[in-house]
């Protein structure tokens, strides 16, 4: 039945005094279960870290695929 699955003990979470965050991402399909995901709230440091880790990236991986995609497409402009 539709929304007994709140009372399942499997779906249950207790809370007792301090308890932590966490988000819940899933996919559901007809017949079929997809990944499931589970993000805890970060630290400082995991911040700092993830951002430092974003900026490497933005500045040397895509910049450098984006710089040779602008590249490609002037060359095209010039044969024309």
């Amino acid at each position: 039945m539709l929304g007994e699955d709140r009372y399942h003990p499997d779906c249950i979470e207790r809370r007792f005094g301090s308890y932590s965050e966490a988000m819940f991402w899933a996919c559901f399909t007809y017949d079929c279960k997809g990944p499931c995901y589970i993000y805890y709230k970060e630290t400082e440091e995991q911040k700092e870290a993830n951002e430092a880790e974003m900026d490497r990236i933005n500045e040397e991986e895509i910049e450098a695929e984006c710089r040779a995609a602008f590249d490609a497409q002037e060359r095209e402009k010039e044969k024309k």
